[in-house]
């Protein structure tokens, strides 16, 4: 038993070395959680790492993520590259310092994306936004596909933010019921849960 936990001990001590500040940026650029990595090509770049130390590392701790605002610079970059190459995040995240494949994915759909409309929602597509969400739920990422140019994000953001008090608001008019705007979060919430619990119950 002892020798045993020796030998463990003794495995996992192989492992425990001290990793500077631009090995770490290399191993985390290099690798992806989302994709089977070459530990053997990795340590290549890394000569006193071996493939096993490198594996270890990515996986024994978070890679580190820059949080900071987006420069000029990071956006040309997404941008020309999607022009050029498509959309293949991983590698983008290859020629940026620190930031994810999922980071920039989102960056480009949420903000850089071209085809994106940012006017205001008109009133077909609020009209069109209920009646799916009536009919899906809270699928914005299927919803979205209906919608040429708005984002899930979007389409999440409109309903929550006003559409879900008309819904609540023309019901309580239909039903001649006094409505005051005054309402919290939380009362809205409930307000609409049990709206949506009519609904379905009266579509069955």
């Amino acid at each position: 038993m002892f020798e045993q936990s020796n030998e463990l001990n003794i495995k996992k001590r192989q492992f425990k070395v001290n990793w500077t500040q631009e090995e770490e940026n290399i191993l985390f650029s290099m690798a992806s959680p989302d994709k089977k990595n070459s530990w053997k090509s990795i340590s290549i770049l890394l000569s006193n790492k071996t493939p096993s130390q490198c594996f270890y590392r990515f996986h024994s701790s978070k890679a580190p993520v820059n949080k900071k605002k987006w420069n000029v610079e990071e956006d040309k970059i997404i941008k020309d590259f999607v022009k050029i190459h498509g959309k293949k995040w991983e590698e983008i995240a290859k020629l940026l310092n620190l930031r994810s494949s999922k980071q920039i994915k989102q960056r480009y759909i949420n903000k850089l994306d071209e085809n994106l409309i940012r006017s205001k929602f008109n009133e077909e597509e609020d009209q069109k936004i209920i009646s799916f969400f009536m009919k899906y739920g809270s699928k914005w990422s299927f919803i979205s596909k209906s919608f040429q140019g708005r984002t899930p994000e979007m389409l999440k953001s409109r309903f929550y933010s006003a559409l879900q008090k008309r819904i609540i608001f023309n019901n309580c008019q239909n039903n001649n019921n006094n409505y005051q705007m005054e309402f919290s979060k939380e009362k809205v919430n409930i307000l609409f849960i049990i709206l949506l619990i009519k609904y379905i119950l009266q579509n069955k």
